[in-house]
């Protein structure tokens, strides 16, 4: 019956322990452009949602890390990932745009492959599926 008992407690423990662990992850369920641009095959054709300061318009499809009045356009800037918006999106996102948003989506680590695509900031990029404010 001892034994029982010990048993029943350290189950109980873990449990508790197992919930307090899911319970602080469930607090960022979400990754940066900083995260995906580290380790891109880790997340390559995998769901992902991105927060980040958006940057949207004739040929700039960014989304930074954070605001700064220096964001750079240079071709790889490791704190941006592109983004290719759909059409029954491109409303949302002018309407978000220069706000920090999260972005669900199919992360590749090539996001126009064999296509022209105008407008990346990095080779890496989301196919958007979802766009909303941050806030």
């Amino acid at each position: 019956m001892y034994w029982l008992k010990i048993g029943c407690l350290f189950s109980a423990a873990a449990l508790l322990l197992g919930c307090m662990a899911t319970a602080s992850r469930g607090a960022q369920d979400y990754v940066g452009p900083l995260e995906l641009n580290k380790n891109p095959p880790s997340y390559d054709h995998k769901r992902v949602v991105v927060k980040g300061w958006l940057d949207y318009g004739f040929e700039k499809r960014f989304l930074f890390q954070s605001a700064s009045p220096e964001q750079s356009n240079d071709v790889n800037d490791p704190s941006c990932t592109s983004i290719e918006v759909p059409e029954t999106l491109r409303a949302t996102a002018t309407k978000l745009n220069h706000q920090y948003v999260l972005i669900q989506g199919l992360f590749l680590s090539d996001l126009a492959g064999e296509r022209v695509f105008l407008g990346l900031c990095n080779k890496t990029g989301v196919q958007v599926e979802s766009i909303k404010s941050a806030s």
